[in-house]
């Protein structure tokens, strides 16, 4: 949702929110699991899986409306 309402934003206001939501998702799993490299393997796959997703449906829809 966020990336939808800030359609219009440069690269450098994107890379800003990206990195500090990958610091709260960062944060919140470290307050869950207490253990460092658990967390940044949950961080890391939590952002592949966001990656893959959005990655897909943007081929999924790109290739719908050609």
């Amino acid at each position: 949702m966020v990336e939808w309402l800030s359609g219009r934003d440069h690269m450098l206001a994107k890379t800003i929110l990206f990195a500090v939501f990958f610091y709260l998702a960062f944060l919140i799993a470290r307050m869950i699991v207490k253990s460092n490299k658990t967390t940044i393997f949950i961080t890391l796959a939590s952002l592949g899986a966001y990656a893959g997703i959005h990655l897909l449906l943007n081929t999924l829809l790109r290739s719908a409306f050609l």
